[in-house]
């Protein structure tokens, strides 16, 4: 099966210019990859979260239950309807957001992991912010 097949018509017309910049299968790659955030929901983490959405990377978690009140300033996947909902945690917020700019890569909230290997190993990739040394 060549490359190209393993992309559907949809994700190849959505993704054309970053397969023009870096090929085919490393768009594929990123495709099957899936990432999680732990922590509370940053700025940088909205950024770094933001571009792999757009960007089609398979799956992305977001595993932290800080409430809406405590949200980091600069999180502008953090809406102000979103902050006006009881019981919204920053991390669904984040979802809901993410999840509109791409429907096509699978957004959604995880419980927080413990920090162990075998808990993250289903990821290809994990980005922690502002976890404390306890």
């Amino acid at each position: 099966m060549a490359v190209e097949e393993q992309l559907n018509e949809e994700e190849q017309r959505v993704y054309d210019r970053q397969i023009r910049v870096w090929g085919v299968e490393a768009q594929r790659n990123l495709s099957r990859s899936k990432v999680v955030f732990v922590g509370p929901p940053t700025g940088v983490m909205a950024e770094m979260a933001k571009n792999l959405t757009l960007a089609g990377v398979g799956a992305v978690r977001v595993a932290d239950g800080t409430p809406m009140a405590e949200c980091p300033a600069g999180n502008f996947l953090v809406v102000a309807e979103q902050k006006a909902r009881e019981g919204l945690t920053a991390a669904a917020a984040c979802v809901e957001t993410l999840s509109a700019m791409n429907p096509m890569v699978d957004v959604a909230t995880v419980p927080p992991p413990p920090a162990t290997a075998e808990a993250l190993g289903e990821y290809t990739a994990v980005v922690a912010t502002r976890l404390s040394a306890a």
